[in-house]
């Protein structure tokens, strides 16, 4: 249990660095939600 709780912040903050490096065009609005979605419910492809 503790090494999921330990992944899913360093996992978040790669997809923040991503979603923004990738993706310049995007609004900050736009790629709020989609972090918050992420830590609500965690990719599979993460673990």
């Amino acid at each position: 249990m503790n090494k999921k709780t330990v992944q899913r912040p360093t996992t978040n903050e790669k997809k923040e660095k991503y979603t923004y490096s990738e993706d310049p065009e995007i609004d900050t609005d736009l790629a709020v939600p989609i972090i918050e979605n992420d830590l609500k419910v965690p990719d599979p492809k993460d673990f």
